[in-house]
């Protein structure tokens, strides 16, 4: 019997992140919110949760949909940009110069922390 979204989250957690020792410390590092892994027993979780999990883990999409037994992500999944360390942001073609992109980290570290 293939394991569900959820068994793989889990298996994943504990292979890659052992460090994180509660769902809900899990959820909040992934930037989920609270029951959210509770609730993937009753339903599937969106696109954007998936996407959140496969990036936070570095992992292929498809190996949480089941559809392989490879973690390595694919050439195109491999670099996915983070705000909170990527050197370089664009906006409408221009790029942000860095005190802008400290103002972005700065608000969203503290929407974060109020959430």
């Amino acid at each position: 019997m293939s394991e569900t979204f959820k068994e793989r989250v889990i298996k994943v957690w504990k292979e890659k992140r052992p460090d994180i020792k509660s769902v809900r410390k899990l959820e909040m590092e992934i930037g989920l919110s609270n029951g959210s892994i509770a609730s993937w027993n009753t339903s599937k979780p969106t696109e954007d949760k998936i996407k959140k999990v496969a990036s936070f883990f570095k992992i292929p999409v498809s190996y949480l949909l089941n559809e392989t037994d490879d973690m390595t992500p694919s050439a195109s999944e491999k670099h996915i940009p983070d705000i909170s360390t990527d050197d370089v942001f664009f906006f409408e073609g221009q790029e942000v110069d860095e005190d802008t992109m400290e103002y972005i980290r700065e608000t969203l570290r503290r929407i974060k922390k109020n959430n």
